[in-house]
């Protein structure tokens, strides 16, 4: 473990909460390479030790507690260039203050969360804020049979469906919260968005550039044409960062602005499957990104970086209901009326005004999410070169091997978001 903050947040909670005093622990790397890009992740082992008559017994397999610690990266550039301080704060207030918030919410309408609310997250132990000390202690859901799904695989209709009924729970407990105790949000309305924090940075508006460049080229020829000009008219006028920030702003999305999830993307969702390999249950992770925002942006950032054209040109309709059937189901039983509070009309108006967000957002992780394992670059180096504004995308994921793959699937979600009526010209763009 890095340091001796890190070891002591960690043997605290294993005597504290686990009330162990004799133990052994076990380090080990708690995820695959290209699974995290904020921070590092441990899994430590912890086997009790008991005595009996004076001789020392290991405790057994199925008595090890397993507990996930996330830690930020120590080199300076990626730290710097991957926003690493302010996510590590963003989610401590996650699992500090709002999923507490939420369960405590629920268990004052008489629900409990883990029969019929919202319960789709980890169990958090123990955050550390201190800068350059910071570490957040999870429960193992490794341990509960959750497992992530394989990135270079689109998710499934079945993957799909548990996302938007826990999202649509999810985001239920905002809008229940604005009418019934406005109050409770009030702390939370003004959280700087982590990607606007730098918007000014030479080095972040060349990477971006890079990214909508790449995304022109992979639409040629007359077959194109329409989809190249759709794409020019929508993002010519204005830096990519500062769409990013028109459609992230709260005050764009109200009165329908809520807390997301930020980041919702493959890596950050674990799913249960049964024994034909059905996805049953699943589980939000990294709240880094937290937002207070238009709710239809967790939406569009997962279907659009993570699902198939055939999925979607199948089941897009399907995906939407089931989402706004959760959150209205969910906000009843809250006590609120949807009608009132989020109407379908005012759901159908948010897609239409921030649905292009998959699309940025799609510019930005399919690059990752074409690569390779062996091709995802080693993060400490390309936040150097970011540093120093030399950063090839291309170049920097082995893009040559997979360019096909990347070019294929950005060019669906463009013919896809045009042909839903989502790269409408921003008109006013507003950024603060």
């Amino acid at each position: 473990l890095p340091n001796d903050n890190i070891k002591n947040g960690l043997k605290n909670i294993i005597e504290n909460k686990f009330n162990l005093k004799n133990y052994s622990i076990k380090i080990e790397s708690g995820s695959a390479k290209g699974d995290n890009y904020i921070g590092i992740v441990y899994r430590a082992l912890v086997t009790p030790i008991e005595y009996k008559n004076q001789t020392k017994h290991v405790g057994s397999q199925s008595k090890t507690i397993s507990i996930i610690i996330k830690v930020p990266p120590e080199n300076a550039a990626r730290r710097e260039q991957f926003f690493a301080r302010p996510c590590f704060l963003r989610e401590a207030l996650v699992y500090d203050e709002i999923l507490p918030m939420w369960t405590k919410f629920q268990e004052s309408k008489g629900i409990v969360p883990q029969e019929d609310g919202f319960y789709e997250f980890s169990e958090c132990y123990k955050c550390l804020t201190d800068d350059m000390y910071e570490g957040i202690f999870l429960r193992d859901l490794k341990k509960d049979g959750f497992a992530m799904h394989n990135r270079l695989n689109s998710a499934t209709k079945e993957h799909i469906l548990l996302a938007m009924r826990a999202l649509g729970k999810y985001h239920a407990l905002s809008f229940a919260a604005k009418d019934q105790c406005p109050e409770l949000l009030e702390p939370y309305k003004d959280m700087i968005d982590i990607f606007s924090s730098r918007p000014e940075e030479p080095q972040l508006i060349e990477y971006f550039g890079t990214l909508v460049d790449r995304t022109k080229e992979a639409l040629s020829g007359e077959k194109d044409k329409k989809l190249l000009e759709a794409v020019e008219n929508y993002l010519d006028n204005y830096t990519f960062l500062d769409i990013f920030k028109h459609l992230v702003l709260r005050k764009n999305a109200e009165p329908y602005a809520v807390l997301c999830h930020g980041d919702c993307w493959n890596n950050n969702m674990l799913f249960k499957h049964d024994e034909g390999g059905k996805p049953l249950e699943i589980r939000l992770i990294d709240w880094q990104i937290c937002r207070y925002s238009s709710p239809v942006l967790d939406l569009m950032y997962y279907i659009f970086s993570c699902t198939s054209k055939e999925v979607r040109a199948k089941n897009y309709p399907l995906f939407m209901d089931t989402y706004y059937k959760s959150l209205t189901d969910f906000l009843k039983k809250l006590g609120s009326d949807p009608e009132k509070v989020f109407p379908r009309r005012a759901f159908d108006d948010q897609l239409m005004t921030f649905g292009a967000f998959g699309f940025l957002m799609a510019m930005m992780l399919l690059p990752i999410i074409s690569s390779e394992v062996e091709d995802i670059p080693d993060l400490d180096e390309l936040a150097e070169q970011l540093n120093d504004g030399c950063l090839d995308t291309k170049t920097a994921f082995n893009a040559h091997k997979t360019e096909h793959i990347y070019k294929k699937k950005i060019r669906e979600v463009v013919q896809d978001v045009f042909e839903l009526g989502y790269l409408k010209r921003i008109e006013n763009l507003r950024t603060e």
